[in-house]
């Protein structure tokens, strides 16, 4: 039996028909984790970017959730404008929601709005002036001056007046403004400032004292100081993390998954402040950390004429062969870790 073969028509239209493609997203894979970089190389990390998108998404989301609350900022404004604000004890009935509420919770609430209101606005002005002076706008950039003069002096004077309004954030902070001027006297004031404010008292890295001379023993100071810096960081990221994982609830479509999180860096979360008591702790998981992050450790240039030293006493130790790649690493280790513990200062301050 004869087929009838097809028309030209349908030939040509099966012809025409591509065939369906699928078009998948590839997902990022990040390390929810800082890791560790010799001295030598720039902190960069790749979650830094999650983080601050997902703050911003944080920020975003607080400024809608505020704006939808329009009911009860109205009534705290008019409670503000009739004074009352100042009795934390008086509950007043909102007619607009009906609820009782405490004058108390109130004021802070209110306050809360408006700081976030100023901050946006304040970052807002200075990306907009940021992005003229890409554009080699000179108002611009003399705008910006001036401003950031204006609010570095009502900062200075609020940490020489009321520096225990800075002070807890102070402590978690590595720098603080200061304004270099014409006039003599401006470093000892800067000095004062920063004595008052107790800055960088909560961070790992204030609890070593600075390496001067450029030998082998600041070449370890060097690497003890990254180890805390680092170890420091991840100590304190579950609480951003957080943010984090709220942020990739709200946006499904964002195509992300995290790596493994090493031990080190689960245990950097545990982590007690740096300390003559805690010492112990920070150097075992240091080693932890460099072995694991820099297995050829013995191998790098700026190791060279210590691991030189290092193998000519292995080998006297141990004799010929004693060198082994497993020794010198585990010599350097020490080096390292003996440094952070010879710059610990003394627990003169809590931390």
């Amino acid at each position: 039996m004869k087929t009838k073969p097809p028309s030209k028509k349908k030939a040509a239209s099966k012809c025409l028909k591509a065939p369906k493609q699928e078009f998948k997203t590839e997902t990022k894979v990040i390390k929810p984790y800082f890791p560790f970089h010799p001295p030598n190389e720039p902190e960069c990390y790749e979650l830094d970017d999650l983080l601050q998108e997902a703050i911003q998404w944080r920020d975003t989301e607080t400024a809608r959730v505020k704006k939808t609350a329009s009911a009860e900022l109205r009534f705290l404004r008019n409670l503000k404008k009739a004074g009352l604000l100042g009795h934390d004890q008086v509950v007043i009935l909102n007619s607009e929601t009906g609820e009782e509420v405490n004058v108390g919770v109130i004021r802070d609430a209110l306050e809360e709005e408006e700081v976030f209101r100023a901050v946006r606005d304040l970052h807002q002005a200075g990306e907009r002036l940021f992005e003229l002076i890409q554009f080699g706008s000179v108002r611009a950039a003399e705008a910006l001056w001036d401003s950031t003069v204006k609010h570095v002096t009502w900062l200075q004077i609020c940490a020489t007046q009321q520096p225990e309004l800075l002070q807890r954030h102070a402590r978690l902070a590595a720098c603080f403004p200061i304004l270099a001027t014409l006039v003599g006297g401006w470093e000892q004031k800067a000095h004062d400032i920063v004595s008052k404010l107790d800055l960088g008292a909560g961070l790992a890295s204030s609890r070593l004292k600075p390496g001067a001379s450029a030998d082998e023993s600041h070449l370890c100071r060097m690497w003890a100081a990254r180890a805390v810096r680092t170890l420091d960081h991840n100590r304190h990221l579950k609480r951003q993390m957080n943010c984090v994982h709220d942020f990739l609830k709200a946006n499904p479509d964002v195509q992300l998954a995290f790596a493994p999180l090493p031990p080190w860096a689960q245990a950097a979360e545990k982590l007690p402040p740096l300390s003559s008591t805690s010492i112990k702790a920070w150097a075992a998981l240091t080693r932890q950390m460099i072995a694991d992050q820099m297995p050829a450790l013995h191998t790098l240039p700026e190791f060279k004429s210590v691991s030189s030293n290092i193998r000519e006493h292995l080998c006297t130790k141990f004799g010929e062969g004693g060198d082994t790649e497993g020794r010198i690493r585990h010599a350097l280790l020490d080096k390292i870790t003996s440094a952070m513990r010879a710059t610990l200062l003394k627990d003169t301050r809590k931390t």
